[in-house]
């Protein structure tokens, strides 16, 4: 059976506020489990069919949703090809647009903000600042020294820090996972996750509150079960230029950041095949609001 990935929700009953954390830190442990979000009285998975198994046998039940969907011809050209996962999106985003060392006086994300209340600069490895840093490893941002970034951060940790910060903390990871999704979750590592979360509302009709909750994930269903999802593409990436450009005027600090901004908005259209080639073939996985422990979204 090809190996895509799942977002399933499978029943509990027995967890208490607080056990939920350990329970769910337990599950993030589990071999192909990409996300995972307990609550009192169930369990969401976002993995993929190497996940070996845990208590309550949910990899056999994955499974066969993943062979019922490819029976009933649901979703069957995901089955076919591989699709990014998060980590994937992410980690291409970093190794094409994030240089490995800067230390620009003129970008803000370049200064650690000190628990004294001083900033510093220190500098930027693979998009990771010095307060992103800092709080990955929860220390005090005017620790980190540019020994310390350059020394430690690789691809691997940055996408981590990405996954762990931006991806889960702020529930990304509770949507469906979708090419406007993945542009978002770029959006967000580049200018933040209430930029990106309120980027995606705007596209997809939600209230834009900066944050991700069961309006938010309905909205985006409904949007994407609606529209062509090229198209949809391309107005992101319009969206993304239009507030790129208002905050690099000529003149102003953000000027000289200006082309690379836009260059990478572009880059994230289906126009540029490096990036769509991932996504094409790409289909709805279920009917918007369905509340089936299914999700074709990708082969690793």
């Amino acid at each position: 059976m090809p190996n895509v990935i799942i977002r399933a929700t499978f029943p509990k009953n027995e967890f208490s506020p607080a056990d939920i954390e350990t329970e769910r830190q337990e599950r993030l442990a589990l071999p192909g489990v990409i996300s995972c979000e307990v609550t009192q009285d169930a369990v969401h998975y976002l993995l993929t069919t190497t996940f070996s198994n845990d208590d309550d046998g949910h990899a056999s039940v994955a499974a066969a949703n993943v062979s019922s969907l490819s029976a009933a011809g649901v979703g069957a050209a995901s089955l076919a090809k591989s699709f990014p996962t998060p980590r994937d999106a992410i980690t291409l985003c970093i190794e094409t647009w994030e240089g490995r060392w800067q230390a620009n006086p003129a970008d803000s994300g370049n200064y650690a903000h000190c628990q004294n209340g001083s900033t510093k600069l220190v500098g930027t490895m693979r998009g990771v600042t010095p307060n992103a840093f800092a709080r990955f490893h929860d220390i005090d941002p005017c620790s980190v020294t540019e020994t310390m970034l350059r020394g430690t951060v690789t691809s691997r940790m940055a996408a981590d820090i990405a996954m762990r910060d931006y991806f889960e903390k702020y529930n990304f990871h509770t949507l469906l996972w979708c090419p406007i999704v993945d542009i978002a979750f770029d959006v967000s590592f580049l200018s933040g996750p209430g930029r990106g979360i309120k980027m995606l509302q705007e596209l997809i009709g939600a209230d834009i509150d900066g944050g991700i909750g069961p309006q938010t994930v309905e909205a985006l269903e409904l949007f994407v079960e609606g529209h062509d999802i090229k198209e949809s593409c391309d107005t992101f990436a319009d969206m993304r230029i239009a507030f790129y450009e208002s905050i690099s005027q000529p003149g102003t600090k953000n000027a000289q950041f200006r082309k690379g901004w836009t260059n990478r908005a572009n880059w994230a259209r289906p126009s540029n095949g490096t990036w769509w080639s991932r996504w094409d073939g790409w289909v709805m996985p279920h009917p918007a609001g369905s509340s089936k422990a299914t999700g074709l979204v990708k082969p690793s």
